[in-house]
């Protein structure tokens, strides 16, 4: 088993879908692809001065300010914040040197490191949208989460925080014990509805 050290966690899978096994074919329906988190926090405002403290790290890797807005979100290529409550939101990067430099900004009592915590799923696919919305209690069909935007809700039985990306597709950011669960969830519901569903764990490709 691939393991590897981390801040906060003692010993850490690689990849939170080890026990997953799913079809990897070329030619699938969806893809669940797990992505390789290399920083996450739950962050508050505490104050002004801790807030702007962010700024400087937070363009330096594209993004502005932490947006207000409940449901707001904001991305770069491999790091994604998105307001979770009033003054909350959930800063999560792959990016070992964005993690660094955010980590370094971050005031004391400011966030709770969670990377060994969170797991990032993304869904891709055509009918992933039809796909999810019978799933969750959103309705993405009717716009209850445009593109841009995250919400936190259930699927199945599991928590989990979806972010509608702009481009197509959705980043599912369940607790990385529940990881695994969800991934079944899905792939039982594939399967149910005729759709092959592709699982890639962090470090595998899709095979034939």
């Amino acid at each position: 088993m691939s393991i590897r050290m981390g801040v906060g966690c003692m010993v850490e899978r690689v990849t939170a879908l080890a026990e997953v096994e799913g079809a990897q074919h070329r030619h699938a329906d969806l893809v669940l692809r797990e992505l390789a988190v290399a920083g996450s926090w739950l962050v508050w405002s505490v104050s002004p001065a801790a807030n702007d403290a962010l700024r400087a790290p937070l363009e330096r890797i594209g993004m502005g300010m932490l947006p207000a807005e409940p449901g707001a979100a904001q991305r770069t290529t491999g790091t994604l914040v998105a307001t979770i409550g009033s003054g909350r939101w959930l800063l999560i990067t792959t990016d070992e040197a964005d993690a660094e430099a955010l980590q370094g900004a971050l005031a004391p009592g400011m966030a709770i490191e969670c990377r060994c915590q969170r797991a990032w799923l993304r869904l891709e696919g055509r009918s992933a949208a039809r796909f999810l919305d019978r799933r969750l209690a959103l309705d993405l069909q009717g716009g209850d989460l445009p593109p841009g935007r995250a919400a936190a809700t259930r699927l199945g039985q599991v928590d989990v925080l979806v972010h509608a990306r702009p481009e197509g597709g959705y980043d599912l950011l369940p607790a990385r014990s529940f990881a695994a669960a969800l991934a079944e969830t899905l792939q039982d519901a594939a399967v149910a509805e005729g759709d092959r569903l592709a699982i890639v764990p962090v470090g595998q490709g899709i095979g034939v």
